[in-house]
């Protein structure tokens, strides 16, 4: 789903969303991109390995890979998708865009059609955060057809980011998951050149080891069903 809008100020905004303009895996989710045509949507970042063709592909990720498509286009400058276990997080990174998983309750998930409705969310995407914090601030907010939906105010998110000060935060990173086979150099590189960043603008960094993820995906598909 993309969205469009006619004002860059949220007191006049006109928010005007097109179901199915960027559809991709909806047939499943997925991590690989396919879209309603059985097309590839293209990312020029990523090149995999087809399991449908067995030639080499470019793949924006997914299963919200048209939305991060689109925003890394440039066809529009906002986009909505949803995430189970990383269907907007991931196609962004693949992208190069920014994408958000919000916290479970604080967008309604009123209309989705879920594929785990303990584990979905709707998230935004956008090209940069402050892209991103202006759509959250806009779809945030109780909804009271929505069971799971928080009834509480949302902080501003464009009032946080503003500051460069990470005092106080603390930012997990996954030990075993930066030695694992298969993960690019450049990957691991990337993630501890940010945490670096991150540490200098006062965050603490904390090395995480989770002992059973070779559980992970198994666990993954007998809840999601």
């Amino acid at each position: 789903m993309s969205l469009e809008t006619s004002d860059s100020s949220r007191s006049g905004s006109a928010l005007r969303f097109r179901p199915g303009s960027n559809t991709s895996s909806y047939r499943r989710p997925g991590w690989f991109g396919i879209s309603a045509s059985r097309r590839v949507e293209a990312s020029p970042r990523h090149s995999v390995r087809s399991t449908l063709k067995r030639r080499a592909i470019i793949t924006p990720g997914g299963s919200s890979g048209g939305a991060a498509a689109c925003i890394a286009a440039g066809t529009v400058p906002l986009s909505l998708g949803s995430d189970t276990g990383g269907s907007i997080r991931q196609p962004a990174a693949f992208c190069g865009v920014t994408g958000l998983k919000p916290t479970y309750g604080r967008v309604s998930r009123y209309g989705l059609v879920a594929f785990a409705s303990s584990l979905d969310q709707i998230g935004p995407l956008g090209w940069s955060v402050q892209d991103v914090a202006l759509l959250s601030e806009v779809i945030c907010g109780f909804e009271p057809r929505d069971s799971t939906s928080l009834d509480q105010p949302a902080p501003s998110l464009l009032s946080a980011i503003q500051s460069t000060d990470l005092r106080g935060i603390k930012i997990g990173i996954l030990e075993d998951a930066l030695v694992r086979d298969g993960l690019d150099e450049s990957i691991r590189r990337a993630v501890m050149d940010a945490a670096e960043i991150f540490k200098q603008a006062g965050a603490e960094i904390i090395e995480i080891k989770l002992p059973h993820s070779d559980y992970y995906v198994p666990a993954y598909y007998v809840i999601a069903p």
